[in-house]
């Protein structure tokens, strides 16, 4: 396909400085008037995009039916047919505005019954806690859920999954975007970059979850049980570890 013509290029980046400060309606002036010119596919997409977000769906639907009779590539005709079908739903959307629901106010605070209030009874007095036994010399006698390496795991567990889930909001909104980019190459690096973002955060996720099963186990192991003792041990074998609980229960 030859290059655009020069004038509808003026109106195409005339357009889409227009469509990133959100001034759709000038947007879609420019685009119309460069389609006007040299009509190519990548205008009308560009026009169908700005007329769904000024809120004008009926005109976005035929502006995206033009567009996919020009049969364009798998991937645009999909992000046009998937626009379509939103603007189809906020077309038969229904609801509730603001001026139809009553303004009822806060509720009345139940009224207080008539009579004397009785009095509190006195705060009983609690006997003081046995003192605990002194620890032998070299016996780490520090509840379970105060292990140093427990937390640690847990931490870096819960930091993990954490960034996951950074992640997954970061492809949503980059699928967001991709649904509503003026042009082909917006579309394609949105949805690239949400694509690569789902994929780090499923990572993220499951790294989260494997750390905080260790912290599980690690607080299981220290948790104490009368004179119970377990150890966990990684003992290496011919085909690579062993992870091995010892002790008595």
């Amino acid at each position: 396909m030859p290059p655009m013509d020069p004038r509808a290029r003026a109106h195409l980046d005339r357009g889409l400085e227009h469509y990133r400060a959100r001034d759709y309606e000038a947007a879609i002036r420019e685009f119309r008037a460069g389609y006007a010119i040299d009509p190519r596919p990548e205008l009308m997409f560009a026009i169908g995009q700005a007329e769904r977000l000024s809120g004008d769906c009926a005109s976005a639907i035929r502006a995206y039916r033009e567009f996919l009779a020009t049969d364009p590539p798998e991937p645009q005709a999909k992000a046009a047919s998937a626009a379509i079908e939103r603007c189809e739903v906020a077309l038969g959307e229904t609801g509730w505005t603001s001026a139809e629901i009553p303004d009822r106010g806060p509720p009345a605070a139940p009224a207080r019954p008539a009579g004397r209030v009785p009095a509190a009874a006195p705060a009983a007095h609690a006997a003081p806690a046995p003192a605990a036994p002194a620890a032998a010399p070299g016996d780490d006698r520090r509840p379970w859920y105060r292990d140093p390496i427990g937390a640690t795991l847990l931490g870096a567990g819960a930091t993990s999954a954490a960034v996951g889930i950074g992640l997954f909001v970061s492809s949503a909104a980059e699928r967001r975007a991709a649904a509503d980019a003026a042009t082909y190459g917006e579309y394609e690096r949105h949805l690239d970059a949400a694509q690569s973002r789902r994929t780090a955060a499923w990572v993220g996720v499951g790294v989260g979850a494997g750390l905080a099963s260790a912290a599980a186990v690690r607080y299981w192991l220290r948790r104490d049980r009368g004179t119970s003792r377990r150890d966990l041990t990684v003992v290496p074998t011919a085909s690579g570890a062993a992870l091995v609980v010892a002790g008595t229960f």
